[in-house]
């Protein structure tokens, strides 16, 4: 592990002095888990935001694709 000096307002201190105290555990175990929380590092594999992009909201678009594309009828008033 790297050391890193924090300097926090007196407000921010006491907050994270009071949790330390309630909870039984280091000042710097609650920095590592806000830290790890703030930067979504879980252990899990994080979703792509851009994932569901082309999701049409139609379960049949796949099979009914003709229906939806070569009729003329279009996806106008799906979305």
């Amino acid at each position: 592990m790297k050391r890193t000096t924090v300097l926090l307002p007196d407000d921010l201190a006491y907050l994270l002095d009071r949790e330390r105290r309630r909870r039984g555990v280091s000042m710097a175990a609650i920095v590592r888990e806000a830290i790890a929380a703030h930067f979504n590092i879980t252990g899990e594999p994080r979703q792509l935001p851009f994932a569901a992009l082309g999701h049409s909201g139609l379960p049949d678009l796949g099979a009914n694709d003709e229906y939806y594309f070569g009729s003329g009828v279009g996806l106008r008033g799906v979305f």
